[in-house]
């Protein structure tokens, strides 16, 4: 229930993921909005739930990419951002 710590660790993903990307355009671009999708994540309900279910999402990821898959990678994070899209219209 350390909301600060998940959210810090969140942070730490996105931003460790954009940058090995190997995309420096894409990687300057996502500092520069860095601090508004950490504002907006602030609006995300706070539930066991959905952190567990993006930490999941972030360690399919993860392994995907370990294992050279581009393809699992990109479709596991299609499906997490449309999931945060999701939330975020709900919590309008």
């Amino acid at each position: 229930r350390d909301w600060e710590a998940c959210e810090s660790l969140d942070t730490r993903f996105h931003e460790t993921l954009v940058s090995r990307c190997g995309n420096a355009l894409l990687a300057a671009s996502y500092r520069a909005i860095s601090d508004r999708v950490r504002a907006l994540r602030r609006h995300l309900p706070r539930k066991r739930e959905r952190i567990a279910g993006a930490l999941g999402e972030h360690e399919a990821v993860a392994r995907a990419l370990a294992r050279g898959d581009g393809d699992a990678a990109a479709t596991v994070l299609a499906r997490h951002v449309g999931n945060v899209m999701r939330l975020l219209s709900a919590a309008r």
